[in-house]
């Protein structure tokens, strides 16, 4: 579970409208990106980004400069990514997340820095290309 406040957020709004009588279900914390600036630099945080000790998750981290990315995987798939300093990227990382796209081999790639994203957009015209046949 996420704990940004975009996403308590929502939590709360989804409790009052079942409890007036509404039936809403929570989508889970990665409908939400939480987007701040601290000091000067700017923070994105979508999905799991803390987590629980040994739980069988990979977590790869890149640090350069002010600039620092944990990105947070399950059997290759992305399930969070905090984004400090460059935030370029946050999109595609929260549309991945969305997807639960099986990330194979480019999982390890995602961290570096300045990673280019064309593998992506491949890799989802491929998936597109097969539904459609």
């Amino acid at each position: 579970m996420s704990g940004t406040w975009t996403n308590a957020t929502e939590m709360g709004r989804i409790a009052g409208e079942n409890m007036a009588g509404g039936v809403t279900e929570y989508e889970g914390a990665f409908k939400r990106l939480n987007a701040l600036e601290v000091a000067g630099i700017p923070v994105i945080a979508v999905g799991v980004v803390d987590l629980p000790p040994d739980k069988g998750y990979q977590v790869y981290t890149s640090r350069r400069g002010d600039t620092y990315r944990k990105l947070v995987l399950w059997d290759n798939v992305l399930v969070g990514a905090l984004l400090v300093g460059e935030i370029e990227g946050a999109g595609v990382f929260t549309g991945l997340i969305k997807r639960r796209a099986d990330l194979g081999d480019l999982a390890r790639r995602l961290a570096e820095p300045r990673f280019s994203y064309a593998p992506f957009l491949r890799l989802e015209t491929a998936k597109a290309e097969a539904y459609a046949c």
